[in-house]
């Protein structure tokens, strides 16, 4: 019975998806976009666990220089008859720019045979940051309003990302070999909202990444810092047409 029953649901369903019509629509794209980092750093154990007779006020600061870049590619959606659902891919080519300080501050105690004194040690990381990655998104969109031939649209999504130039601050092993920081693929999740009007679409997109940061790379910092995860953050403004 339940067999049966089962088989049923199924004919149903697929006769209704065969008797759905779907509408297509693809086009091109261009935006802008500004981009900042952000991570999670902790001071090094070795820095905590020193005789606090020789060390103290060990601090760390973090400061992300947002600057901007831009997005280019083309998307396609699709959408059944008399929904508000619909999904939508894009294939992207995104140019971030932006940088990147760590800071840590403490105080030593220097012994001199006669006396002592204590002397500030400041270590400071600072990351120069240019991406060019290759953006593909895949995202779910609801149609919350439409009026007068205009369409506002919030939507979500996730993205694989190739990080095809990663043009960071440059470091070398003792080899003298360039150490990797950024990883050369990774994902990323996104939310924003879109109008459509005609042919025309703009959206306004946040975009934040998951770690980007390749593991093994101790060497790159200064010895007072580590350096678990990195993340990039993006804001975007793109205005796009429809060719169909």
């Amino acid at each position: 019975m339940w067999k049966n029953l089962t088989f049923i649901i199924l004919i149903l369903l697929c006769s209704n998806i065969k008797a759905q019509k779907i509408n297509v629509s693809y086009g091109g794209l261009f935006g802008i976009n500004t981009s900042f980092m952000d991570s999670k750093i902790n001071i090094s154990e070795d820095i905590l666990n020193y005789d606090p007779t020789l060390r103290r006020n060990i601090s760390l600061s973090k400061t992300s220089k947002a600057n901007f870049g831009y997005n280019l590619g083309v998307f396609a959606k699709l959408q059944p008859e008399n929904s508000r659902f619909s999904f939508e891919s894009r294939f992207l080519i995104s140019q971030f720019n932006n940088r990147y300080t760590i800071l840590t501050k403490r105080e030593d105690y220097y012994k001199t045979s006669s006396s002592g004194h204590w002397n500030s040690v400041e270590e400071t990381e600072e990351i120069s940051n240019e991406f060019t990655i290759i953006n593909i998104p895949l995202t779910a969109e609801y149609d919350f309003c439409k009026k007068n031939n205009k369409i506002f649209t919030l939507f979500c999504g996730l993205a694989p990302n190739i990080n095809v130039k990663d043009g960071h601050t440059k470091k070398e092993d003792i080899d003298n070999n360039d150490i990797p920081l950024y990883k050369s693929f990774f994902f990323s999740y996104q939310s924003g909202i879109s109008m459509s009007f005609n042919k025309i679409v703009c959206d306004l997109k946040y975009e934040r990444s998951l770690d980007i940061k390749k593991p093994n790379n101790k060497d790159y910092f200064q010895p007072s810092m580590d350096v678990k995860k990195f993340y990039i953050n993006s804001i975007s403004l793109s205005v796009g047409i429809k060719l169909n």
